[in-house]
C-alpha cells in the first residue's frame, strides 16, 4: 500500500501478487475499495500486456499457462465474479482485450444470448482492434450463432458479419442453409428471410463479393427451391434494389424549385464559378429522382456553360438519374462520343457524359464497363479520357476488375495532367479496399517519377482508396 500511495502502481501490484491471501483479506475490508480497485485494474492491464506480448493476430499468443499463475488467478476470479453477477459485457470486454476467445464461448454457452454475440461483433468492429485479430474473432463467433428464423433478433449482426468477412463461400453456405432441407411449413418464411438478407448484402457488400456469391449459388433441380434461388440471384444482381430506390425517390421528389430559381437569379450566370455552384446545387437536390425539370426550363442559362462548366452540367445528369440504369444510354446518347470517339457535343460534353454514365451505374456497373473501356482507349482528347476514367472508376467501384485497371494505367502512363489525375482516382476506386500491394507500388512509383502535381494528387487519393478499411495495413 505504501507503493500505491507513492503512485508506483507496478510495484504495488507486484507486492499484492506476492501477498496472496492477505490481499484477498484486504479486499474485504471497508475503506480499501479504491486501493483494491486500482490494483485489480493494474492486474488486468498487466495480464492483457503479457497475453498480447506478441501481436494480437499472431498464432503465438502467450499461452495462459505461461503467465504468472498469481496474476492468472486474479483475472480468472474477475471473470468468475462478472459471470456470477451477470456482468457479461464487462467479462467479454476483458476477454476481447486479452484475446481470451474461450471466455466468449463459455459465456454464450452459459447464456445462449445472441445479443451478447452481437455485442462482441459491435465491439470488435467499432474499436481499434487490428484487422487480422478482428477477422479471427469474427470467424470464432460465426459458428456460435444458432440458425436464424424470421423472428431472430440477430439477423442484422449476422449480415454485418458476412459483409465484413466478405467470404463468398461462407455466405453461399449460409444462404443455402436457409433454403435447403427446410420443413415445408416454414419454407416460405425462410425464403423471405433469405431474400431480406440478400437485399442487406447488396446494400453493404462490394461488387466482386456480391457477384461471387450470386454466381456461386447452387442451381437445384426441384421446382420450389429453383424458384427461390432464381429470386436470390435476381436480388443479388442489384437491379431490384436500384429500381426500388429510383422509384421511391422519383415518387417522393418534393424539391423546392423556387430555391434553385432564386439562386439562379442571385448569381451572375456569366461567372463559371457561380454556374458550377448552381449546377451542383441542382444535381444534389435532384439526386436519384430522374427529374431534370430545372435544366429543361432554363435552357438559356444552360447554354452559357463553357469548357469545364459544360463537363459539370453534363455529368450532373448522372447524379440526377443515378440508378436509372435501364435508360442511361438513351438519356446520355446525344452527348456520348460515338465509336470513332468524336461525338458532336464537343469534348467537354462527351467527357461529362462518360462520367455521368459511370455515376448512373455507380457501384453496379458491370454492364457498362466494356463500353467505357472502349471509349477510354479510343479517346484522343484528355478531357474525354478524364471523363471516361472517372466513369470507369465509379461504375467499377470495388470490383477489382483487372482489365479496366490495365486500361486506366495505360492512360496514366501517357503523362497527361488532366487525364492522369482522373486515372489516379479511378485506379483507387476500382481496387477500393483491396489493399493490393502491386497496385500501390505501381502508383507510388509513378507518383515519384511524374512532374505533374495533379497526377500526384490523384494517385495519393487513389492509394487511400485502395487501403480503405484496411487499418494498420496502410502503415506499412
Amino acid at each position: 500500500k505504501v507503493f500505491y500511495y507513492l503512485g508506483q502502481y507496478d510495484e504495488a501490484l507486484s507486492y499484492a501478487l506476492r501477498a496472496g491471501k492477505a490481499f484477498q483479506t484486504e479486499a474485504s475490508q471497508q475503506g480499501a475499495e479504491e486501493y483494491v480497485e486500482t490494483i485489480v485494474s493494474k492486474a488486468i492491464d498487466r495480464y492483457i500486456e503479457q497475453r498480447t506480448a506478441e501481436d494480437l493476430d499472431s498464432s503465438e499468443l502467450v499461452p495462459v499457462e505461461k503467465i504468472d499463475s498469481r496474476l492468472q488467478d486474479i483475472v480468472e476470479s474477475i471473470f468468475a465474479r462478472c459471470i456470477d453477477d451477470g456482468e457479461y459485457k464487462q467479462a467479454l470486454g476483458i476477454a476481447l482485450e486479452s484475446a481470451r476467445l474461450d471466455i466468449v464461448t463459455r459465456i454464450y454457452e452459459l447464456t445462449k444470448d445472441t445479443q451478447l454475440l452481437s455485442y462482441v461483433i459491435d465491439s470488435v468492429l467499432d474499436s481499434g482492434f487490428k484487422l487480422a485479430y478482428r477477422t479471427k474473432v469474427l470467424n470464432h463467433v460465426i459458428p456460435l450463432f444458432p440458425p436464424p428464423t424470421i423472428q431472430s433478433p440477430h439477423i442484422y449482426s449476422l449480415t454485418r458479419l458476412h459483409i465484413t468477412l466478405s467470404s463468398p463461400s461462407l455466405t453461399i453456405d449460409f444462404l443455402s442453409s436457409l433454403t435447403s432441407d427446410v420443413p415445408s411449413e416454414s419454407a416460405k418464411e425462410q425464403a423471405l428471410l433469405a431474400y431480406q438478407i440478400a437485399f442487406d448484402l447488396v446494400e453493404g457488400g462490394t461488387q466482386d463479393y456480391i457477384e461471387a456469391v450470386r454466381t456461386g449459388l447452387p442451381e437445384p433441380d426441384e421446382d420450389p427451391e429453383r424458384e427461390t434461388y432464381t429470386k436470390l440471384q435476381k436480388i443479388l444482381s442489384g437491379e431490384e434494389t436500384i429500381r426500388l430506390y429510383f422509384d421511391f425517390l422519383n415518387r417522393n421528389n418534393h424539391t423546392d424549385l423556387l430555391l434553385l430559381k432564386n439562386s439562379k437569379d442571385a448569381l451572375d450566370g456569366r461567372s463559371s464559378i457561380y454556374h458550377t455552384a448552381l449546377t451542383l446545387q441542382n444535381a444534389f437536390t435532384h439526386c436519384g429522382t430522374g427529374s431534370d425539370v430545372f435544366l429543361r426550363t432554363n435552357l438559356d442559362w444552360l447554354a452559357r456553360a463553357s469548357n469545364w462548366g459544360k463537363f459539370s452540367v453534363t455529368a450532373s445528369l448522372g447524379v440526377i438519374n443515378k440508378g436509372n440504369i435501364w435508360n442511361a444510354m438513351r438519356l446520355l446518347g446525344p452527348y456520348l462520343p460515338n465509336a470513332a470517339g468524336d461525338g458532336s457535343g464537343g469534348v467537354y460534353s462527351e467527357g461529362g457524359a462518360l462520367y455521368a454514365l459511370g455515376l448512373i451505374n455507380a457501384g453496379r456497373g458491370k454492364d457498362v464497363l466494356g463500353y467505357l473501356r472502349d471509349r477510354l482507349k479510343e479517346a484522343s482528347s484528355e478531357v474525354v479520357q478524364h471523363g471516361a476514367a472517372l466513369g470507369l472508376g465509379v461504375a467499377g467501384m470495388a470490383s477489382g476488375n483487372a482489365d479496366a485497371y490495365e486500361d486506366i494505367r495505360t492512360t496514366l502512363f501517357q503523362d497527361s495532367a488532366v487525364a492522369g489525375e482522373a486515372s489516379g482516382y479511378a485506379m483507387g476506386l476500382l481496387m477500393l479496399g483491396s489493399g493490393s500491394e502491386r497496385c500501390v507500388d505501381e502508383m507510388l512509383q509513378y507518383a515519384r517519377e511524374t512532374q505533374h502535381e495533379k497526377i500526384i494528387r490523384g494517385l495519393a487519393i487513389g492509394v487511400a482508396f485502395i487501403y480503405y478499411g484496411r487499418q494498420e495495413e496502410a502503415d506499412q
